[in-house]
């Protein structure tokens, strides 16, 4: 299958550091989707209220908690999983472990290749419509 380039698509990019979530946001316009951009988990579950969010981007260690709230509300979210991509500069194989438990497609490691994440989000994207 092709990438999912469509800009009805809507990502949500969650992060805490202005940089990080401003660079990961410009990816995934890139890649012909609209980004949406929170700083924090209290943030994120306002715009998963308001919006309709097909895919998610997250840091796992926020300021106001960690991805595990973030990734059940995703699981909860209009009667459909959302992708999940979790980020995190303290990635380990045991967080990786518990993220993927908790819902996540994976957990990368900051830094990451920016060809790894979108391809984590085309898989995810696809998965996700095939179950539609």
């Amino acid at each position: 299958m092709g990438r999912a380039t469509d800009q009805s698509i809507c990502v949500l990019v969650v992060e805490n550091h202005d940089e990080v979530r401003a660079l990961i946001a410009n990816v995934v316009v890139e890649q012909g989707w609209q980004a949406l951009q929170a700083v924090g988990i209290s943030e994120a579950l306002r715009y998963l209220k308001e919006h309709h969010i097909d895919a998610i981007i997250s840091d796992w260690e926020l300021n106001d908690g960690d991805g595990r709230s973030l990734l059940e509300a995703a699981g909860r979210t209009g009667g459909h999983r959302i992708p999940v991509v979790v980020v995190s500069s303290y990635a380990s194989p045991e967080l990786r472990e518990e993220a993927i438990k908790a819902g996540a497609i994976d957990l990368l490691e900051k830094p990451f290749r920016i060809e790894q994440l979108t391809g984590l989000l085309n898989s995810g994207l696809q998965q996700a419509a095939a179950l539609v």
